[in-house]
């Protein structure tokens, strides 16, 4: 990572320049121009020979944001193909909103109808409901504002499961 902050000119926004973010094994780089792509593929070569590990081609996407002059050498997303990063969807366009909390409220939906038969406390279903049926909305709703209405949805599905 220090070698791509150190070699890349990465994207220039008014008193920051973007060059990469990173959290466990999530890397997101931000490429401006044919040079960052090639110093990032070097880069990442080089990181593959030191450790012995294989960058995951498969898993690997680029994400353009404008309309580049340029091409990598990584599958490219469409202009409104959603991509995960970090949990949250994004599009070159920003975040996919509309399509995460479709996503989230049908998951919702079908877990309550799997644990609905089950004989639980309302202690039980309270737990579950916020530790297990809730924690992706509430590490989203840190990232993405939510708005009423979903929260309105959410109420309806999960308020008959709890009482």
């Amino acid at each position: 990572m220090c070698l791509l902050r150190n070699r890349m000119t990465g994207i220039q926004l008014p008193g920051l320049a973007l060059k990469l973010s990173a959290f466990a094994d999530d890397l997101a780089v931000a490429v401006s121009s044919p040079e960052d792509a090639a110093t990032m593929r070097r880069c990442f070569l080089l990181h593959e020979k030191a450790s012995d590990a294989r960058l995951n081609d498969d898993k690997t996407i680029a994400m353009p944001i404008g309309r580049p002059s340029f091409t990598v050498s990584y599958r490219t997303l469409q202009p409104t193909e959603p991509t995960r990063y970090l949990g949250i969807l994004f599009t070159s366009q920003g975040l996919a909103t509309d399509v995460m909390l479709q996503r989230m409220e049908d998951g919702i939906r079908i877990t309550t109808e799997r644990w609905k038969d089950r004989r639980l406390s309302l202690v039980g279903r309270s737990l579950l409901t916020n530790t297990c049926l809730l924690a992706k909305l509430w590490f989203t709703a840190h990232a993405v504002p939510l708005p009423r209405s979903f929260e309105k949805r959410i109420l309806k599905i999960v308020r008959p499961f709890v009482w």
